[in-house]
Order: C-alpha cells, then sequence, then structure tokens
C-alpha cells in the first residue's frame, strides 16, 4: 500500500512508519519541523512531506497520528482530499471526539476507522501489545491492515465508542491519575532511600507515565469525557479509606482491603505476575559490593543461567543488569554501565550467532572467557492447555531452529511468534492468558511463571548446547590451554586468498577450531574470516603468524581466553 502518516514524525507514529516499510510499503510521514521531519523520514525509509493535503490525496491508507485535539479536523480534511476508495483512519486514544466525525463524512466511497494501539513507542515489536479496532465503514484496505497487524503478532478486539472511552477511563483515566498524582505527592515528602518490592513496583508505574511525554498524557486526562466519573469514584473511595485510617478502625480498612481483592482475579496466579516484574526490577539495583554483568534478560533466560554458571566456575558474585537484545549488552559494556557481559555466539544446532560476532567486530571489544551451556527446551502454556489446542508458539528464531523437526510433528498447526527471549516469551504468556499460546523457553522459568509443562526436552539434538562468550575491556591472561578469536579483514580479492591464510596458519603448527566467512557490509561480494585458534595472542607462535597475515590483510584479534572445550 501507499500509507501517509499524518503526524509521522512524531515518535508513535515513526514506530508505525518503519514496521510498514520493513513490510515493503510506501510510506509518507508528514510533520511541520522540516528538520525533524528529514532526519525522521530517513531513520524509517519514508518520505517527508509537510504538505498534509499532498500526502493524503497520493496515499490509499491515510493514518491520523496527531495529538487528540487535532486529530477531528485531520479527519474532516482527509476526508474532502482522499482518493476514490481510500482508507481513513486514527490512531488516537480517545474517540468521544473522533468517531461522530466519522459518521458525519458523507462520501461512500471511502474506508472509514479508528484504531487505538495499547502501546507506546518503547515496545519492541507487536507481539505483546493489544489494537482496539473501531470499523465505520469498511472493506478491502481496512482487511488488508487488519492482516499486517495480526501478522505481526497483535492481538485485534473490536470495540464500540462507548465502550472504548468506558473502559480507557480504568486503563488510562484511573492509571495516569493515580501516578501522576503520586509522583506530586513524592515531591511533597521526603523520597526514601531504599525501596520494598511494592514501592518498586508503584515506582516503575509512577515512572513511565511521568517521565514521557507530558502533553500526551494531560491531553488524555481531560479529552476523554469518561475520565471525570473515574476520578470522582477514586478520590470518594481515597477519602473513605483515610477517614477509616485516621480513626483506627483496623477490621473496617481490612474489609476494605478485602473488597478490593475480589476485582484482581485468582491471587496466586497474579501473585506470580508480580514476581516476575519485581525479579526484574531488583536486577536493576545497583550492587555496589559486587561486579555488575549485563546480559540477555529478563531473568530465566539460557544467558541468565550462563552468568550463574560463571559466577560458580570463577567463584566471583555477580549483580546481573538485563537488556532485551544482544547490541544492548554490548553498549552497556562500552559505556562502562558493567565491566562484563554476557552474550551468545553460537549454537551446535542453529550455527553461529552473526550479532554478537559483527557487534564484537564494531565495538572493539574483547573476548575474556567462553562456557558452554546444555540447552533443553521445554514448551509450557496455561494449565488445562494440551499440545493440540495450542494455535500460538512464542519463543526466538535460535530455538524455533532448534525444535523445527519437533514442532512439525507434534505442532504443524502452530503458528511461530518471535520475543526478544525466551524468558519473555514466558512472561507474556503468563501474563495476556490468552488461550491458545504457548512459549518456549526452560521449564523452571515456566513453572515460576504458573505455566504447565506441556513437553519437556524437545530440542531436536539432545546433546544442543549453545556457546557464549565473557566480553570486557581486555582479554584474559595465559593459562597453556587458551583459545584466541580473530577477524581476517581487508583481504586482497584475488584467487586462492583464503587457502594462503590457511597455509600461513598451518606453517606455524596452529589448530584452528573454527573458520567462517561474513559479509563485510559494506560491499556485495565482499568478505572477512573469522577464525577460532589454539593457543594465545601472547604466544610466540600465534605471534608469528599473526603479523605475517598482517603483511597481506587486517587481522583484527577479539581476545585469548581458556578455552572450555
Amino acid at each position: 500500500m501507499d500509507i501517509a502518516i499524518i503526524g509521522g514524525s512524531g515518535r508513535l507514529g515513526l514506530w508505525y512508519a518503519s514496521r510498514f516499510r520493513s513490510a515493503g510499503h510506501r510510506v509518507t510521514i508528514t510533520g511541520r519541523n522540516q528538520a525533524k521531519l528529514d532526519k525522521a523520514a530517513r531513520s524509517a525509509g519514508a518520505t517527508a512531506s509537510t504538505d498534509n493535503e499532498a500526502a493524503m490525496r497520493a496515499a490509499e491508507a491515510i493514518i491520523i497520528s496527531t495529538p487528540i485535539d487535532s486529530a477531528p479536523e485531520m479527519i474532516r480534511t482527509a476526508a474532502r482530499v482522499a482518493k476514490p476508495g481510500a482508507l481513513v483512519c486514527d490512531l488516537t486514544s480517545v474517540k468521544a471526539g473522533v468517531v461522530p466525525i466519522y459518521r458525519s463524512i458523507e462520501r461512500r466511497d471511502l474506508e472509514l476507522a479508528s484504531f487505538h494501539p495499547l502501546h507506546g513507542p518503547r515496545v519492541l515489536s507487536m507481539a505483546d501489545v493489544t489494537i482496539l479496532t473501531l470499523p465505520i465503514r469498511v472493506g478491502p484496505l481496512y482487511d488488508q491492515l487488519r492482516r499486517f497487524f495480526a501478522a505481526e503478532g497483535a492481538q485485534l478486539v473490536d470495540v464500540d465508542a462507548a465502550q472504548h472511552d468506558r473502559d480507557m477511563g480504568i486503563l488510562q483515566g484511573l492509571t495516569h491519575f493515580v501516578a501522576i498524582s503520586t509522583a506530586r505527592t513524592l515531591t511533597e515528602l521526603r523520597v526514601p532511600s531504599f525501596e520494598t518490592p511494592a514501592y518498586a513496583l508503584l515506582r516503575a508505574a509512577v515512572a513511565r507515565v511521568v517521565l514521557q511525554d507530558p502533553a500526551l498524557y494531560a491531553a488524555i486526562q481531560l479529552e476523554n469525557p469518561e475520565n471525570a466519573a473515574v476520578r470522582r469514584a477514586f478520590l470518594e473511595t481515597a477519602e473513605r479509606l483515610r477517614q477509616i485510617a485516621e480513626q483506627g478502625d483496623l477490621l473496617a480498612l481490612q474489609k476494605e482491603i478485602e473488597t478490593g481483592a475480589f476485582a484482581l482475579g485468582d491471587p496466586e496466579k497474579e501473585l506470580v505476575a508480580t514476581d516476575v516484574c519485581v525479579a526484574a526490577l531488583a536486577s536493576r539495583r545497583e550492587r555496589p559490593e559486587t561486579r555488575r554483568i549485563a546480559t540477555l534478560g529478563p531473568p530465566g533466560t539460557f544467558s541468565d543461567v550462563a552468568v550463574r554458571q560463571w559466577a560458580q566456575a570463577t567463584g566471583d558474585s555477580f549483580g546481573v543488569v538485563y537488556h532485551r537484545a544482544i547490541p544492548d549488552v554490548f553498549e552497556a559494556v562500552k559505556r562502562g554501565d558493567a565491566p562484563l557481559g554476557m552474550v551468545p555466539v553460537e549454537n551446535m544446532i542453529d550455527g553461529t550467532i552473526v550479532l554478537s560476532l559483527d557487534r564484537l567486530f564494531d565495538t572493539g571489544l574483547s573476548v575474556s572467557g567462553e562456557l558452554l551451556v546444555a540447552i533443553h527446551q521445554s514448551i509450557a502454556a496455561l494449565p488445562g492447555a494440551t499440545l493440540g489446542s495450542v494455535r500460538r508458539v512464542l519463543s526466538i528464531p535460535p530455538v524455533f531452529a532448534q525444535v523445527r523437526n519437533w514442532l512439525r510433528v507434534n505442532m504443524p498447526q502452530a503458528k511461530l511468534v518471535e520475543a526478544n527471549s525466551t524468558a519473555e516469551a514466558i512472561e507474556q504468556v503468563a501474563r495476556t492468558r490468552l488461550e491458545g499460546d504457548a512459549a518456549i523457553g526452560l521449564a523452571s522459568t515456566a513453572e515460576a511463571a504458573g505455566l504447565e509443562v506441556l513437553a519437556r526436552d524437545i530440542e531436536d539434538e539432545k546433546e544442543n548446547v549453545t556457546r557464549f562468550f565473557v566480553i570486557g575491556a581486555a582479554d584474559a591472561p595465559r593459562t597453556g590451554r587458551d583459545r584466541t578469536s580473530l577477524c581476517v579483514h581487508e583481504i586482497p580479492n584475488r584467487p586462492g586468498v583464503l587457502d594462503q591464510i590457511l597455509q600461513v596458519m598451518a606453517r606455524h603448527g596452529l589448530n584452528l577450531s573454527k573458520v567462517e566467512s561474513r559479509p563485510t557490509r559494506r560491499k556485495i561480494g565482499e568478505y572477512q574470516f573469522y577464525i577460532d585458534l589454539e593457543g594465545h595472542r601472547e604466544d610466540a607462535v600465534v605471534k608469528d603468524a599473526l603479523a605475517e597475515l598482517g603483511r597481506e590483510c587486517r587481522v583484527k584479534v577479539f581476545g585469548s581466553y581458556p578455552r572450555a572445550f
């Protein structure tokens, strides 16, 4: 489709522009600040325009992503200038002001709809989110947009305008009002010097609101007509509880707490969900008495297992800092947020994790250790589920590769949905509680989240292991049983060059445990070679071999470290 995102230089509009472009759609974004707009367009691979009407005329789908108060006028403009058959829709979080505008549009040759993605631009994918849909007058373009959202893993829920704003009065109006009120209260009080798990959760929820766009959250609070009644109910309840507390009526206050618990469902399941959140927050606390190590999170990933194994092997104590992606781990170490990082580099079945090698090359960090972690995958779902009832399986691409045959035989009907980590996949299934969802990862992590393990050890190769690197500012001293990882690049383009590199190693008696080519990412057909050899960079024979290689090409040594195999 040709898609115009009006206000697309804003954070949410830009987030969607990037995903539409990744799916092959042609995208134009509009905005008023030319410099900001041009930068945004370059980052999303989109076309930039300061002319809203021109962008609307050229588009098949017009998506309004402007502030709430300006959305009605943008919809009217789109209805006036859009080409016949176009889809006009919006992403606003309040529908009282926009749905009546759609219903007043007389043009019958337009598709009209309203969407509300229940997420902000900080999420990494649509796999975790719900998108509320309000079809007004729809056709094939609306269906195509829905298929795109569904293919990205989003959950689509049809609602009407009145239901939408009533629900948002709680989901946004109440939660935001409580967060804003709490933040302002904290400015009047002494901020504590330590915290409990409950306070950490409250503080995180407050920060999610008040540390982002104040204009957006103020508009949400004021534009939804349902919010006034919600605020009144909250304040009346708070005042009643205040009076009970100040009267010292223990039984009455206990009864109020018990009554409030009725709205929260199964206590055990809800508390398990908070355990996951508390563990993730606890991992980010400063621990000055221990060395910090960055790795993939949240807690419960195989990277987390690797850190524990490394701590046990070295006798060290680590404060673990969790990140959602491999590049984030490298950047954390490079910035000095943690002196060490733990990243996966190779799986016995799936092969090299090229993102780790590329970041190792780009950042200049060193490898100071390696270890092997046995990988045993399990599939888990909500209690009572069966393999036959599963419709979606969440995990990460390397895991899907490791259980490919098992899935083909046992769950051919299931759709595979990519998550950022196995632990995140498990947490999502436990949190969203969608029937038909399952996750693949560690059995212990799934059980801690309240899921039921449907099958254990489902990996196709039972001896499956993943190799991890410990990264930091320097490599390790010689032990006499070492390995060196390096990259040979800027290689002369002539026949037999790889053979010449291997002959250099052979002449010096070096045993190579790995040789792999990777594109240089600069020019098609141009490659560099990643090599693991036995020996330390300070060994005389290794020094001589690298010096000889350096006369013909460039050699980047990633590090020398004790061999794990």
